[in-house]
């Protein structure tokens, strides 16, 4: 019985035809279509049908290609916030970090030095003595 199973399988296999794919080029845009795909993009991240087709026929391209330029436009503009949120959380909690509530608290300016140095015990005293 396992070695009928085996050969249906194989059968099975041989039959299923294999689905070809139609590979087309990556497009690529002018930097004068790139330019005013972005104002576009700028004024409104999502264009309506009749939009679309007025980019296309400006542009000299397919109304699937203006698309799919605004899909993967709208993907990077989302990586691209999602990355400065990271950023900005990382640096706030860098900042914030184990010290929640610190605020920082100077000295006086040290001996003959315009600068004011963060009270910090005894590095004060030792920046003040060898900043002199």
């Amino acid at each position: 019985m396992l070695d009928n199973d085996v050969e249906r399988k194989s059968t099975e296999e041989a039959t299923v035809p294999i689905r070809e794919t139609k590979e087309i080029p990556r497009t690529r845009f002018t930097s004068c279509q790139r330019e005013q795909l972005e104002n576009e993009f700028i004024l409104d991240r999502y264009v309506s049908k009749t939009k679309i087709e007025d980019i296309a026929e400006r542009l000299g391209v397919t109304e699937t290609q203006v698309k799919t330029w605004f899909q993967n436009r709208r993907a990077r503009f989302r990586k691209e916030q999602k990355q400065k949120q990271l950023i900005t959380s990382h640096a706030n909690a860098a900042y914030n970090g184990p010290m929640n509530s610190y605020t920082p608290v100077y000295s006086q300016p040290c001996l003959n030095q315009h600068t004011v140095v963060p009270n910090c015990g005894q590095n004060v005293n030792y920046l003040a003595n060898h900043l002199t």
